[in-house]
């Protein structure tokens, strides 16, 4: 339960870091950009330009090139194209839609095109700190922790030689047994035990959902442990 009230936590803090981040960097397009009719090197550059000869909003010029975008990005990147890529890229034109209905007929706030560009230059650099700052804080915890950190894997299956083996053997890892009791009919069992690394971890997975997909499992992170070697 805490592992899930965990991961719920990171993903609302992540989603409320994206979110502010993406309605910062929509705040300075709509109140500087598009005022001072200036185009800059990005999709919203070319909505504001496109603005000017097809008879939609901004937000909805900016959703089409945002679609068309993502759908290229499926079909070259695949899978590894992130969800929060597609989150930041489809609430970019939700947030400049918002703004559109909020502020109707809103014009320059400082009544100079140089200063409506320095300005949106000043806004969109803080949302993209925002964003920078956290995700090189994810890269470099992974990078520094992650691989170190290994698993402990606690295992009750009725191929229970079978995994000791396939441990032993071709996972050239140890393990520990423990005698376990189930709570619900009291049978006896004995519980495997291993810490093993990332690619272990695939193998031993895959291993156990094709011999015995009944399997008891469960995982916990390692980011530590000390032992001696068997020679």
């Amino acid at each position: 339960m805490s592992d899930v009230k965990g991961k719920t936590g990171a993903v609302l803090r992540e989603t409320a870091v994206l979110t502010g981040a993406v309605a910062i960097i929509a705040a300075g397009v709509f109140f500087f950009l598009v005022p001072s009719h200036t185009s800059v090197s990005s999709i919203s550059g070319l909505g504001i330009v496109l603005s000017n000869f097809v008879p939609l909003p901004l937000s909805v010029i900016t959703m089409i090139l945002n679609v068309v975008l993502l759908i290229i990005g499926f079909f070259t990147c695949g899978r590894e194209f992130g969800a929060k890529t597609v989150y930041t890229s489809v609430l970019l034109p939700v947030f400049l839609g918002l703004f559109e209905k909020l502020f109707p007929e809103f014009g320059s706030m400082t009544g100079s095109q140089e200063l409506d560009v320095l300005c949106y230059i000043l806004v969109v650099s803080i949302g993209l700190s925002i964003l920078g700052t956290y995700f090189n804080g994810i890269v470099l915890d992974h990078f520094i922790f992650d691989n170190s950190i290994k698993r402990r894997v606690c295992i009750i299956t009725e191929k229970e030689e079978a995994l000791r083996q396939f441990i032993l053997h071709d996972l050239h890892s140890g393990a520990t047994m423990y005698e376990a009791i189930g709570a619900y009919n009291l049978e006896k069992h004995n519980e495997i035990i291993t810490i093993v690394d990332k690619s272990e971890y695939q193998k031993l997975m895959n291993f156990i959902n094709r011999e015995d997909p009944k399997a008891f499992v469960t995982v916990y992170n390692v980011s530590s442990m000390q032992y001696q070697p068997k020679i």
